[in-house]
Parts: structure tokens; sequence; C-alpha cells
């Protein structure tokens, strides 16, 4: 539990820092898998269906998240590259992250994300993830746009939509 905490307030820092100015993901499905280094943990896999509307319900989320708890957050775009560096509070800790997403046209991308915790999260001073993210076709019949399935098999709505 404690690293899911971890990776989920991590993973939220880093993606949602400049959402706003990145390249929208192409209409359809997404496998997304998500991975921990220094983890025992194994790498966590999910599926998005996601639309241009409900990307943009997804990203608007994570900007206003984003604005409550960080101090500064800045994106530096450079051809397929996007960095984005970020000082958020969660809890009692700083977290403090740089990530790099490298975009593979609109149908594949890789984020690795570097996080420092001070003071240490749950014991953790510093940890790095990966997230491999890539377009799989159209949504399955049994999805709809915002959905997604977690690794654990449960779906839930990430748009915030009804």
């Amino acid at each position: 539990m404690k690293k899911a905490i971890l990776f989920a307030a991590a993973v939220l820092v880093a993606s949602a820092a400049a959402a706003d100015q990145l390249p929208h993901r192409k209409s359809g499905l997404w496998q997304i898998t998500d991975a921990m280094s220094s983890s025992k943990m194994p790498p966590l896999s999910s599926k998005l269906c996601i639309d241009a509307r409900t990307d943009d319900a997804i990203m608007s989320k994570g900007n206003a998240a984003s604005k409550r708890m960080c101090s500064r957050h800045s994106l530096k775009m450079g051809g397929n590259v996007a960095t984005i560096n970020s000082t958020c509070k969660f809890g009692r800790s700083t977290i403090t992250t740089r990530s790099t997403i490298t975009f593979s046209g609109d149908a594949a991308y890789r984020t690795e994300t570097h996080v420092r915790y001070s003071p240490p999260l749950h014991g953790r001073v510093e940890s790095v993830m990966t997230q491999d993210a890539r377009w799989m076709g159209s949504c399955p019949p049994d999805m709809k746009a915002g959905e997604m399935i977690g690794p654990n098999g449960m779906k839930m709505n990430m748009s915030g939509a009804r």
C-alpha cells in the first residue's frame, strides 16, 4: 500500500505539472505500464479508453491537482521530448520531480521520473518510476471513453464524466 501511495503521488505530480501543454493522446485504447525501481512490486499494467474530450478532462483534473499541490512546475519541449520539473507538497513531504517524456508519434510514449522526498515519505528518500504507454487500437465495446481498467481488473472512470 505504501508503494502505491508513493507511486500515485509522484506520478500525479510529474504527469500533471504542465499537462495542458503536452501533446494529446490518440483516441482509443491505451495500455499503460508503470514500474518503480528498487521495488519488489512487479510493474502494474492498466488499460485506458480515451477520446479528445476525456483526454482534456483527465489533463484538466491533473492540472487542478498540480496547481493545489505544487509551488513550482516547468515544462520544456524539444522535438519529441518533454522535460517537466516540479516541487510539490504531499502530506508533510516535499516532492521534487524531474520527468522526461519521450513521444513516439501519437501512438506511444515513455516517461521516466526521478523523485526526491523531503522529509522521507514512508521511509523513502528517492525513487525512479517509469511509465510506458502504447496505443492498442479502438476501445472495446464494453469500455467508454474515460474508463480505465486497473491492474486489479477494477473499472474506474478517470475523466470525471458520467
